[in-house]
């Protein structure tokens, strides 16, 4: 439950990546999680069934779990107390910045629709991942961000958003 906490809306591929899985790059040991003893979609359906999260369905028919916000704040706090915030904020992080990177090259061509359509439905995501970079001084990730969300911001008429962000990680 406080591993979802930073999400604004997510499908169970990213509460895998992000809140499930162990790290296997050399070197990652500073994302690394204590392993979870249930099934993620075991959670998720339990938490669904809790009314801690709402299950949506996307365009596509696949679905998409969100929390009210005062159930966000509670599971903030949830996380801040186990000491997971920073691993968890990483892993969030790195886990856009990677769908962002795969978006870029398709919004070019001619799955654009789809693709555009991926990166609007995980918009705020986006937004709070590139806030979190600006507020915890990663620059790599920040700029990596930002850049592969750039032509997206421009084809949706929100270049203005994109100056302002990229602004904001110098």
């Amino acid at each position: 439950f406080r591993r979802l906490a930073l999400f604004r809306g997510c499908t169970l591929a990213a509460v895998e990546a992000v809140a499930c899985d162990a790290a296997t790059q050399p070197g990652a040991s500073s994302i690394a999680l204590p392993p979870l003893r249930a099934d993620p979609l075991d959670g998720i359906v339990s938490l669904v069934e809790k009314s801690l999260l709402n299950q949506e369905t996307r365009p596509d028919g696949q679905p998409r779990y969100a929390m009210l916000e005062t159930v966000r704040e509670y599971a903030l706090e949830r996380l801040a107390e186990s000491g997971e915030t920073d691993v968890i904020q990483r892993r969030h992080i790195l886990y856009y910045l990677k769908l962002a990177e795969a978006a870029e090259p398709e919004i070019r061509g001619p799955n654009e629709p789809i693709w555009l359509a991926q990166v609007e439905g995980e918009i705020h995501n986006l937004r709070s991942a590139l806030d979190a970079c600006v507020a915890r001084g990663y620059g790599e990730p920040g700029f990596r961000l930002a850049l592969a969300l750039w032509w997206f911001w421009v084809v949706s008429g929100r270049a203005g958003e994109g100056r302002e962000r990229f602004a904001a990680l110098f």
